[in-house]
């Protein structure tokens, strides 16, 4: 049986390209290794955070 559809303000349809060296994707991967999450899951979700820690800070 399929997944049910996701709606459609959970859909992630938009990316971004990041640059980096080799030894920067090796510590991401590394990290994503240590709490089990895909590379990209571990990346998307750590810059999420940052930018709304941020984001309160300057409000």
């Amino acid at each position: 049986m399929p997944r049910p559809p996701k709606k459609p303000e959970d859909r992630r349809t938009d990316s971004m390209k990041l640059p980096m060296t080799e030894r920067e994707k090796s510590l991401v991967q590394d990290a994503a290794d240590a709490v089990g999450e895909k590379p990209v899951t571990w990346a998307r979700e750590t810059l999420i955070r940052a930018a709304k820690r941020i984001a309160r800070r300057q409000s």
